[in-house]
């Protein structure tokens, strides 16, 4: 993940960073993933460990007689069978390539005579074998399987089938016939290469200490990224296949999912009314919630239900007045297409439309905490009821499960993957091709871009893919999901996303009416300081509007990002039309890409892990129909995940949400090289440090909120 824009092989920008419309129609994607853009070795080293601690959790959690003790050497025998199973799965090119580099590496493997293959090097392509090399072109490959063949049957020993452990992605070998005149090379082929292949098997990783002798060990380092990919997406699936199945009958058996890795706080706190209303100001989607100035038709909640709940002195005219009255809208959901995950059966996953009412009690309340009032589990209250506290204790705690469904099926669509991930990508594509790498805005820019292109390129082709993990994951399907991405993304323009703009237009900038907003309180300080490094740096270079206007690489920049044959971003520019014509929108507008990229980022995403790894506090999806809840027809655990389904949520949104990866205000060394620069970098890193103690402060007097410390806001979007 570099931060220049190295040419590769003679190409230009423009060549290596093109648009594609087709991966997510019709948001602009980067076309083909430039090497440069590739995951960086301490980034792979961070997100390996990351893994490793999922490994280790699921193999506690899921072989019954596997203890935390004495676990190392069943983990290693568990991803010794994973990386001989993806190797066994590459191609003929990749296992002669292999072959090429144990030669390479271990000098000692010795291939019977005639069998010698030409050594790749690092990076060569494998050159084409000449006629006299045909016959040992196919005994090759033959004995690389046959070697690969024996060490997996090894790898199954009877201790580890005993404790259930499995083999995923195992192919069927054909047998080759015994008279052939290659079994001869073969076998001797075959004997070598599992000689060799043990010494680097042997560094396999069993603890976090040893990932990265791993990952940069020479082995790795020539079977190349791909491969690494590859064996981290068939350890994932090979995790899965260990998974426990069937629904749960209590909240012990969510809790045990959890061995290895903490059990987050909110399993023990979830359940309350207070913290459900808590996620809407500091939860994984905190950017939902927004005034309400006028009786709802679709939501007739009566003055009665209000009273209950808020009190009798409490009046819900009054308080919509006063602007003490919210709404949280998942509208966008209506019609929205179920899913369902598994086969052999199929089972049934369902979306929700909901709206919910929270409030904030009266001035004069000792805790003005907000407070969930009523929910309507569709947007039809001919079909749906209020469901209040008073309707019964089962029935809301299913009410309050279907919101926070429909939250997290919002978050990951929307709020997450859109309005973060693809929001930032044409900037990265568009600075690339459009400014030179010594123009003062992409220095400024470059850093803050680092992996996007990469996570966004992985998700496209796994995560929100066709039966990638969005789909196994999420309430509706695939195809339904994509199309959410692109309304939400499509539903604001670039200028409505500045943050005090984005909380004035849902009304919640007043904090006397909303006084407990986490989210809001403590992204305007990281807002701010962001805001004035970024109108130091520029001043730096821009002294007035006309020095903006008069910079044909900066003007140009502005209209790729807008072109329907560019970026295609909405309402970005003074009037919105892809002309920046004054300093004070340019300030603007880059401290609403860095805020985006860092801090939206980080408090959208690292919730993840604190939230959703426990899935009964926030389900990725409903197994039972809305209707059904309201008639009173089923029970709560009815509607939560099956185990499987449970686990595979942790497993994705603790990794998701747990590498941390650079820190905000820290820019490689050397990275600016305008001596100018190094006092308003000082004076923002200060501000930040001044941010991070304010907050610790701040977490002393409300639930914890540590989001949006700066401590813990990446430089970029890569994970």
């Amino acid at each position: 993940m570099g931060d220049t824009n190295s040419q590769q092989q003679g190409q230009t920008p423009a060549d290596l960073y093109q648009y594609n419309y087709d991966y997510i129609e019709p948001i602009a994607m980067v076309d083909k993933l430039p090497q440069s853009e590739n995951f960086s070795m301490p980034w792979i080293v961070l997100t390996a460990q990351q893994v490793l601690k999922l490994a280790i959790n699921t193999l506690v959690v899921n072989l019954a007689d596997l203890e935390q003790e004495g676990v190392e050497a069943d983990v290693k025998a568990f991803l010794r069978q994973v990386f001989l199973q993806t190797l066994q799965a590459q191609g003929t090119s990749f296992k002669l390539k292999l072959i090429s580099t144990l030669q390479e590496l271990f000098p000692q493997m010795e291939l019977p005579r005639g069998a010698s293959v030409v050594p790749t090097g690092l990076q060569q392509p494998l050159p084409e074998l000449n006629p006299s090399h045909v016959e040992v072109a196919v005994a090759v490959p033959k004995g690389i399987e046959t070697a690969l063949q024996e060490m997996l049957q090894e790898t199954a020993a009877p201790a580890a089938t005993a404790r259930g452990v499995k083999t995923p992605l195992r192919e069927t070998l054909k047998d080759v016939p015994s008279t052939t005149p290659e079994v001869k090379v073969e076998a001797e082929v075959s004997a070598n290469v599992k000689a060799a292949l043990q010494q680097p098997l042997q560094t396999l990783p069993a603890t976090e200490s040893e990932i990265e002798q791993f990952v940069r060990s020479n082995f790795i380092k020539i079977l190349g990224i791909e491969f690494l990919k590859s064996f981290a997406q068939n350890l994932l699936a090979g995790l899965k296949e260990q998974a426990p199945t069937g629904k749960s009958t209590s909240l012990d058996d969510y809790r045990k999912l959890f061995a290895y890795i903490p059990l987050p706080d909110i399993a023990n706190t979830f359940e309350s009314d207070r913290v459900f209303a808590s996620m809407r100001v500091a939860g994984p989607n905190p950017a939902m919630l927004a005034r309400l100035t006028t009786a709802e038709r679709r939501f007739p909640v009566t003055a009665a239900q209000y009273q209950a709940v808020m009190g009798a002195s409490d009046d819900l005219e009054q308080a919509m007045r006063e602007g003490r009255v919210y709404i949280a809208d998942y509208a966008v959901m209506t019609g929205a297409l179920n899913g369902t995950y598994g086969t052999n059966p199929e089972t049934q996953k369902y979306t929700y439309a909901p709206l919910a009412m929270f409030a904030v009690p009266q001035q004069a309340a000792p805790d003005r905490s907000l407070l969930p009032v009523a929910i309507q589990c569709g947007q039809f209250p001919a079909e749906y009821p209020v469901i209040t506290p008073a309707t019964g204790a089962e029935i809301w705690q299913m009410a309050k499960t279907v919101v926070q469904i429909a939250d997290a099926n919002y978050h990951e669509a929307i709020a997450h993957f859109a309005c973060t991930h693809l929001f930032v990508e044409s900037f990265v594509i568009t600075t690339h091709r459009q400014l030179d790498p010594n123009h003062p805005l992409y220095q400024l820019l470059v850093p803050h871009f680092q992996g996007t292109l990469a996570i966004n390129y992985a998700a496209h082709e796994s995560l929100v893919a066709p039966r990638g993990g969005v789909n196994d994951l999420l309430s509706s399907t695939i195809d339904n999901s994509r199309v959410a991405i692109v309304k939400g993304f499509q539903a604001q323009g670039f200028n409505a996303q500045m943050l005090p703009r984005q909380l004035r237009d849902r009304g919640v900038d007043d904090a006397a009416a909303l006084p407990i907003y986490p989210y809001r309180d403590d992204g305007l300080l990281v807002w701010g300081a962001i805001h004035d490094w970024v109108s130091a740096y520029l001043g730096l270079f821009y002294s007035a509007d006309a020095d903006v206007t008069s910079d044909r690489g900066l003007q140009n920049w502005a209209a790729e990002l807008v072109a329907f044959d560019g970026g295609r971003v909405q309402d970005f520019g003074d009037s919105g039309n892809g002309k920046i014509e004054t300093l004070a929108y340019l300030v603007n507008a880059v401290a609403t890409i860095i805020f985006t990229a860092s801090a939206q980022h980080a408090a959208v995403n690292f919730s993840q892990n604190g939230i959703m790894s426990f899935a009964p506090a926030m389900p990725t999806a409903g197994y039972v129909s809305a209707r059904s809840i309201a008639a009173g027809n089923v029970n709560w655990f009815d509607l939560l995940p099956p185990l499987d389904q449970a686990q595979s949520q942790l497993n994705l949104v603790y990794l998701l949400g747990s590498v941390y990866f650079t820190k905000l205000g820290y820019y490689e060394e050397g990275h600016f090289t305008d001596p100018r620069v190094a006092a308003p970098l000082q004076a923002f890193q200060q501000r930040l440090q001044a941010i991070d103690d304010l907050v610790d402060d701040r977490n002393k007097t409300r639930p914890v909120y540590d989001y949006l410390k700066p401590d813990n806001i990446p430089q970029s979007i890569n994970i």
